[in-house]
């Protein structure tokens, strides 16, 4: 497995040992009704879904996981391209650019895991100024489609290239 990192941010697949730290990762309470906690899935199975973790100096600050069955549930994705979501960054190492240097690592590190893939998709709410703009400095494109029915209101549809 190829290492993909900046100079302090490091992205790799979650191992079993990862849960507790993951399970710490704090959300600020603004976001939870964006990206809920991690404990909601610090642990939890579900064929064709990865964890993933974010490090910055060594230490897990971040996680987020990839749907490979992205296509089932929404329209516009296709077979080779997957979904990035649960996307947490701890609150005490937000405003850092650990979420856009992550973003700007996938386009590298993904293909590794999903070699038939073509992009990937991000669904952002539309209310989630911050993180969008995390993204789109990261190298995600506004696709200028919304997703409507997302569980706290519409998405922004977020695409990025391979």
């Amino acid at each position: 497995m190829q290492l993909h990192q900046t100079s302090t941010v490091r992205l790799r697949p979650a191992k079993g040992e990862d849960n507790l730290a993951i399970r710490r990762l704090k959300v600020k309470p603004c976001q939870q009704i964006f990206s809920g906690k991690a404990t909601d899935f610090a642990g939890k199975m579900e064929d064709g879904i990865r964890m993933h973790v974010i490090e910055n100096n060594g230490q897990v600050v971040g996680v987020f996981r990839v749907d490979q069955q992205f296509q089932y549930s929404f329209t516009f994705a296709s077979f080779d391209t997957p979904g990035v979501g649960d996307f947490i960054v701890d609150e005490e190492s937000q405003g850092q650019g650990i979420g856009t240097q992550t973003c700007r690592l996938l386009s590298q590190y993904l293909p590794e895991f999903h070699p038939r893939a073509r992009g990937v998709y991000l669904l952002v709410n539309t209310r989630n100024l911050g993180a969008y703009k995390a993204f789109v400095r990261g190298g995600f494109m506004d696709s200028g489609e919304q997703y409507s029915r997302g569980p706290t209101g519409p998405q922004h549809v977020l695409y990025m290239p391979f």
